[in-house]
């Protein structure tokens, strides 16, 4: 991995921001299980979609407030699916951290095999990973999925009501255009200053 990965490194214009976070994420991605299942996610091959994700993430935990027990280093804390959510896009601005890949696309290897993704993308599942919230959603799937269906109704719902308010309003207005009279006036106009 470390020579491909470095091969292609030498060659792409990276900042040293772009770099430290592409090293911490080399050390994350090792892990042969997580590159695998960020390789379906990316290729659309995973249960979960990216649009789902990002639904999870952005809505679903803000308006269900979605937390769970999550240890690290030995100590367990209530994990708050939202919050740390804004405080990584805080972080690291969408450019560093966005589900769907958006900007430069990098190649990146593990072993014999190569993704084509950007920085953002892996830093995203990285923390999608770690927090163990791609299992949460794994587990949750049906009640999240049937969330982001019956949001996509409301939102048709919405335009289609909006669509048809507009409609009504355009038919009350009329066409009516008062006539302008141009015709020319040669009267004397008398201007006065009182002081």
């Amino acid at each position: 991995m470390d020579d491909n990965n470095n091969k292609i490194i030498e060659h792409l214009e990276l900042t040293t921001q772009e770099l430290t976070l592409l090293k911490s994420l080399k050390k994350f991605y090792n892990n042969k299980k997580d590159f695998e299942t960020l390789n379906t996610i990316i290729n659309g091959q995973n249960y979960i979609s990216r649009r789902t994700i990002e639904y999870f993430v952005t809505n679903y935990a803000l308006y269900n407030k979605i937390y769970y027990n999550i240890e690290e280093k030995g100590i367990v804390n209530k994990f708050y699916v939202h919050t740390s959510y804004k405080d990584q896009l805080k972080a690291h601005k969408k450019k560093y951290f966005d589900p769907f890949g958006r900007g430069i696309r990098i190649p990146f290897f593990l072993d014999d095999m190569c993704i084509i993704t950007t920085i953002g993308q892996l830093n995203f599942y990285r923390w999608f990973f770690s927090k163990k919230i791609y299992d949460y959603s794994l587990e949750n799937y049906n009640i999240i999925q049937s969330s982001l269906l019956s949001c996509k109704k409301n939102i048709k719902k919405k335009k289609v009501a909006i669509n048809m308010c507009n409609i009504k309003k355009n038919k009350l207005k009329y066409d009516y255009k008062p006539k302008i009279n141009n015709t020319n006036n040669n009267g004397n106009i008398i201007v006065s200053f009182d002081i």
